[in-house]
This record gives C-alpha cells, structure tokens and sequence, in this order.
C-alpha cells in the first residue's frame, strides 16, 4: 500500500473506520504486559501497546515502524501528521492487507490516575479509546485485564517513582472510578491467567474474536517476546507457572487497605469476591 500525501490517499481509512477494531484494556500493573506477550506471539495478530489518545507510552509512529513493519521509516513523519484515530485506521488496513489483526492495548491508566504520564493533564475519567475509535467510525470489541485493587496499588506504588507517595484516597478514588467504567465488558483476572494460562489465554482469544491457535506454542514463546512496553522481566516459563506459583502476583499485606470500601466495591465490579 503507498502511503501518499494526498487527501485521496487517505479516503479509504483515514479518519473513517470500517471494521472491528480488537482493544483490551488493562490498569497500570495488572497484567497487561503478560497477555500483551501472549498476544504478540499469535501469528495472526500485531498488537499496538499501550497507546491512547491522549498520550501513547511509545509513539505509535515508533510502534508501527520497529515493531509492527506497518509503516517505512521514510514515512514516519507523514505518519506522525495524522490525528489518533486516522494513525490507528491506517495500521488497522495495512495489517488486514497483510492478513493480520490489529489488537490495541490500551493505556487506560492515563484517563483515569493523575501523573501517569509526564506533560499530560488531568484525567478524563472516560474509557477515550472506545470513543475515538467509534467515532472514527470503527466497530470495537473489548476485554478487560483485571487483577485484585490492592494488589495494583500496592504494585504501583512500589514500582513507579512518582507515584511512591500515592495516597490510598486518590487511588481508590480513580480505580473505582475505572471499575464502573469497564464494568459491563468480559473480564479476565491476572490471578487466573497466570495460574492456568493453557485454559485463560484461549478464552481471552475467543472473547476478541480471534483466529484460534496452538496454545502449546504459544505458552512456549511468550516469554521471549519483547516487541512490547512495560516490566519484560517479570515474564516466567510455563513450568513456573503450573507449579503453582502466582506470577505477577505480590501477597496483599495491608490489612487497611483491603477494608476500603470503594476497593472492595471496584473489585466486585471486575468479578472478585468480596
């Protein structure tokens, strides 16, 4: 496909959707890295990771040339000219040209939690891919990433910098706030995906309406794959995983934390008990 300068160059996708467009969304330390791995090995898929309208946490021009070979590197700066939803529309039909499905991961965590990322301004509070895409005229069809509300604050605030001295308050506050906003989609718990993957990774492909694949191949590559952001080090080999041990899981220590009831309320709405 020549990616021209033109207005006529652009009709067919640039700002004007037509198709599904897979997104699964994932807060800050919940997984999203692992099914992002998972993904990314499926022959049939080319994932965008953590992108969003607001910001991306890698360029998506970057993304598409190094990682995906959507777009020649002469062609990045015309690339970077489009708006959002006319970047993902173009990727969208050169990756169905070439057989494949686009699958965005998106960085949701920069609409609802202040100062994730730098230079960017308050939250939205609204799930912004979904609406950018639709309104670019594209179809979605979503999942969720989800994983315990202490365990992801306890995990950000021990792994991330500006977020050491997170109050309990503004998390709850912001991750309730994302609960209700992704309630009404498919969920898939961290704890269970990384327990029993060889059953959790086919039920997320089905649920995003993806080609099947062979799951044993799959579970044997994931771990090398790093065409992706976030922690890669935390990736483990499957006999870890079947052993029994909770990867990407930390233990839940702090008793107050877990009687907070705006958490204890978010976690229902992603499908825990109380």
């Amino acid at each position: 496909m020549r990616f021209g300068d033109t207005t006529d160059s652009f009709g067919s996708f640039g700002g004007h959707g037509n198709g599904v467009v897979r997104i699964y969304h994932s807060f800050a330390r919940s997984g999203g890295t692992l099914v992002n791995k998972f993904l990314g090995v499926h022959n049939e898929c080319l994932v965008l990771s953590e992108v969003n309208p607001a910001v991306s946490y890698k360029p998506l021009g970057e993304q598409a040339v190094e990682w995906l070979g959507l777009i020649a590197a002469h062609e990045q700066n015309r690339f970077l000219r489009l708006a959002y939803a006319e970047q993902v529309s173009l990727l969208y039909a050169r990756a169905r040209d070439a057989g494949k499905h686009l699958v965005v991961r998106d960085w949701v965590t920069v609409n609802f939690l202040p100062n994730t990322a730098q230079f960017h301004g308050r939250p939205s509070g609204v799930l912004e891919q979904t609406a950018y895409l639709r309104n670019a005229g594209f179809e979605t069809l979503s999942v969720v990433v989800a994983r315990r509300a202490v365990a992801v604050y306890k995990s950000i605030v021990d792994n991330f910098v500006q977020f050491e001295n997170l109050t309990i308050d503004d998390f709850a506050n912001a991750y309730l706030a994302y609960a209700q906003a992704v309630s009404t989609l498919p969920v898939f718990q961290l704890e269970h995906i990384s327990r029993r993957p060889e059953q959790e990774i086919p039920r997320i492909i089905s649920a995003l309406n993806l080609p099947a694949t062979d799951i044993n191949d799959v579970l044997q590559r994931f771990s090398n794959f790093d065409k992706c952001t976030g922690d890669n080090t935390l990736a483990r080999q499957l006999d870890n995983t079947k052993s029994g041990q909770n990867i990407l899981v930390h233990p839940v220590e702090a008793e107050e934390l877990s009687a907070d009831s705006r958490l204890q309320q978010a976690d229902r709405l992603l499908g825990y008990d109380k």
